[in-house]
């Protein structure tokens, strides 16, 4: 059975996930080299995480609970 979500590790998890949405919308990592905000429709040079994988990628690895899965971090953001 699966651990319940403590108030406290939703609230980590709904930072992490604000934290790495903004830096995706900003065009910080998605633009293209050399291009302050990227360009619109361009294809991204690098990855919109530090982890270079997706959002849930990023948030599993700063989740300070190990042992969630990438399904459980994506229910619990679906259920929020």
């Amino acid at each position: 059975r699966v651990p319940p979500w403590t108030p406290q590790e939703e609230q980590e998890l709904q930072e992490l996930y604000w934290k790495y949405k903004e830096v995706e919308g900003t065009g910080g990592l998605w633009g293209l080299s050399g291009t302050p905000g990227g360009v619109a429709g361009a294809l991204s040079l690098h990855p919109c995480c530090p982890t270079g994988g997706d959002i849930i990628a990023a948030i599993l690895a700063h989740l300070p609970t190990p042992g969630r899965t990438r399904r459980q971090v994506v229910k619990q953001l679906v259920r929020m």
